[in-house]
């Protein structure tokens, strides 16, 4: 029991000596980079965005349009069973998810380009 509380104390020191002594007063100058760079243009940001929010689309309409008016056909077993039908709630969050993921591009888009 004595082993298992010095065990403790010392854990407890040692955590607390690396959290004191880890940040200092020039954090922000050794944090930063000086090769790359600090800034973008617009035009970097669209393609990565552009790409992603259509390969979202596209992947949407080949799941539920495309299955529902019979346009493509999925084959998914050893049966041979077609899986038109199987809507899933799943769908509607693989859009608004994928979507997201590029809202913080299309914003600073938006924002960089609204600069003069």
């Amino acid at each position: 029991m004595k082993n298992y509380k010095l065990k403790i104390t010392y854990t407890f020191l040692a955590i607390i000596g690396l959290a004191v002594s880890s940040c200092t007063k020039d954090f922000t100058e050794v944090n930063t980079d000086p090769i790359g760079k600090s800034t973008t243009s617009a035009n970097q940001l669209l393609a990565p965005a552009l790409v992603g929010v259509l390969n979202t689309n596209m992947v949407r309409n080949w799941n539920f349009n495309n299955q529902l008016m019979q346009v493509t056909v999925e084959i998914n077993d050893s049966e041979g069973r077609v899986f038109r039908y199987d809507v899933r709630r799943t769908l509607a969050d693989y859009t608004w998810n994928n979507w997201y993921l590029y809202l913080t591009d299309l914003k600073d888009i938006y924002n960089i380009a609204s600069k003069p």
